[in-house]
């Protein structure tokens, strides 16, 4: 049995890509975790018929950016499992725009789904944990917070209020013991940023000292030691896992 047995987890953009990968692990350690995204996918629909994790796993479809949609679920779970230990923060948008042709639209879906979003949700599950006076939240940024990329200052602007906020809640909650870090990942094979230009993919690729980008399942081992009790100590810091990019 692992010792991770009973704990709850509750990830956003979890359905799929970097945060279906983080579900999938959390879920062969024994944990109950809910996720939610707009569509469903196919790790749902294998997640929900595999037996031993029937009664352990929640997939609603639920748009992060909904905030009433969002406490609704965050009860729903509190209600089922009577606690939440873990919340990732990992639903994101980034398709690239050159400001002069950024629209209002566009700006408000990049800030709000990236960090306003976030912040909402995080909202709702200290609600929660406060009265466990426990709990770790990890956010995940991104590298393109931490230096600039032309076509990207709305993304790049709402991953580093991620991390400026990861510093702030983790002053603000760790007297509460919760704990609240961040993953910072370089380029990533996802749906989402299959979008990107070419040029851009080439770019990360000439630039990363590794030589090569990384794969999903690289980011999954620094994403269990944040949650693993070892990590206990480790709070307000945002973890690089990008081959050397930013070095």
């Amino acid at each position: 049995m692992s010792t991770q047995d009973g704990k709850v987890a509750i990830i956003s953009g979890g359905t799929r890509g970097l945060g279906a990968a983080f579900a999938q692990a959390l879920l062969e350690q024994g944990w109950r975790v809910c996720v939610f995204g707009r569509r469903d996918s196919e790790f749902v629909q294998q997640a929900r018929a595999k037996g031993d994790w029937s009664d352990r796993f929640i997939a609603r479809t639920v748009d992060v950016r909904d905030s009433a949609a969002t406490q609704k679920l965050v009860r729903e779970l509190n209600s089922t499992w009577g606690r939440i230990d873990l919340l990732v923060n990992n639903a994101g948008v980034s398709v690239p725009s050159l400001i002069a042709l950024a629209s209002d639209e566009y700006l408000d879906k990049h800030l709000d789904t990236n960090l306003g979003a976030a912040m909402r949700l995080t909202r709702q599950v200290v609600q929660v944990m406060l009265p466990q006076r426990s709990g770790k939240i990890i956010n995940i940024t991104s590298v393109v917070g931490l230096q600039g990329y032309t076509g990207m200052a709305a993304y790049s602007a709402a991953k580093a209020g991620l991390d400026a906020m990861t510093r702030c809640l983790a002053k603000e909650l760790g007297p509460a013991g919760i704990t609240v870090n961040a993953i910072a990942p370089g380029y990533i094979p996802t749906e989402m940023t299959e979008k990107m230009p070419e040029a851009v993919v080439k770019w990360n690729l000439d630039n990363t000292p590794l030589g090569r980008l990384a794969t999903i399942e690289e980011y999954v081992p620094p994403f269990l030691f944040l949650v693993s009790d070892g990590a206990n100590f480790i709070n307000g810091h945002t973890l690089v896992v990008d081959g050397g990019l930013t070095a």
